[in-house]
């Protein structure tokens, strides 16, 4: 059992990284452990957690409860499985220095499974999904990862992920009308690639080359742009309102969407168009040679490619027609180290 508090003056930014003050944090943590073998298993193990988080004014903020169970069997397979529930999650920061939102309570579970990796080669296989209970927000994602020992001196790893999210309460900016402060959200479908590989060849004990590289796409289209009403309210459609298709209107020379709130024939203020379409790669060939003991040279071959991409196409068309379409920015790199004591 345990718990933490952050005192609403704390500041820290100053000498590190401060995402949240004023809270109070609380948990309780147990697991029943099997470390003997039996039936197909060797070990086996089956945790639960309690958490709450209040504000300094009593205010509750989060209420959760998960449940992990992992195993170990004889063949050396290795299993994860998990459950999340969120029965209250109020944030703090959702609305950028607003007020106080309340989030949907969802759940959230998946799964991971290994292969024997004492063999030249294992297969691992992951999956997650959930979402809230009043269907306003949903994620999946399915994982793959193979590690094969090709050869004595050559390693190979490949993994690919990939999810698909969506929710309807996805923050987009923040809006001022006169007196009013307008919190403008809206519908997003989303979904984010990544394939990461490696490979390492010992030409020798003390000359090695590794390679990295890691393709990474995500892409977001908005939809169902409404606003905050009541950020406290339990019931969604209580917390959002919807902009009614006259209220909002689309300005293809500015790119921006033009709101009439109040519906007096004026627009009141815009906002950008929010779909995004981000493009990234990174690599990195490495020469390692360790020419006496403790002292190493380096040669790296850095190569990287940030951009952007149509959002109307899906991640796995970006990754075959517009990965390498930006320019490709490339760095070489020379490190050496040399131990003088002995």
């Amino acid at each position: 059992m345990g718990g933490t508090y952050r005192s609403p003056g704390l500041e820290l930014n100053d000498v590190g990284f401060l995402s949240n003050t004023d809270q109070i944090n609380a948990f309780a943590w147990g697991a029943r452990n099997w470390r003997n073998p039996f039936s197909i298993f060797n070990s086996a193990e089956w945790s639960h957690e309690l958490s709450s988080s209040w504000t300094y004014g009593g205010q509750s903020l989060g209420r959760r409860y998960s449940t992990d169970v992992r195993a170990r069997f004889k063949n050396f397979m290795y299993t994860h499985l998990w459950l999340n529930l969120e029965e209250q999650d109020v944030s703090k920061n959702a609305l950028r220095g607003g007020p106080l939102l309340r989030r949907s309570p969802g759940y959230y579970t998946g799964f991971y499974w290994r292969s024997d990796r004492r063999k030249d080669w294992s297969v691992s296989l992951s999956g997650r999904g959930g979402g809230s209970y009043d269907g306003n927000t949903r994620g999946r994602s399915v994982g793959v990862g193979i590690d094969w020992q090709i050869l004595d001196a050559l390693r190979f790893s490949f993994d690919p992920d990939f999810s698909w999210d969506s929710r309807n309460d996805q923050f987009i900016s923040i809006e001022e009308d006169a007196e009013r402060t307008e919190y403008v959200h809206g519908r997003i479908e989303q979904q984010t690639l990544q394939l990461t590989v490696r490979a390492t060849y010992n030409l020798t004990p003390d000359f090695t080359v590794q390679y990295y590289a890691q393709p990474f796409i995500t892409n977001g289209t908005y939809s169902n742009f409404n606003r905050v009403t009541n950020p406290d309210a339990r019931d969604f459609d209580e917390r959002f309102k919807s902009y009614a298709a006259d209220q909002i209107t689309w300005d293809e020379e500015s790119n921006d969407y033009e709101v009439n709130d109040d519906e007096d024939g004026a627009v009141d203020y815009t906002f950008s168009d929010p779909d995004f379409n981000f493009v990234q790669f990174r690599s990195n060939l490495v020469f390692r040679w360790e020419y006496r003991p403790s002292s190493t040279l380096f040669l790296v071959w850095q190569q990287g490619v940030t951009g952007e991409a149509d959002p109307m196409r899906s991640a796995f068309e970006t990754l075959t027609k517009d990965l390498f379409a930006q320019e490709i920015r490339n760095t070489f790199l020379l490190k050496a180290s040399y131990r003088w004591v002995r």
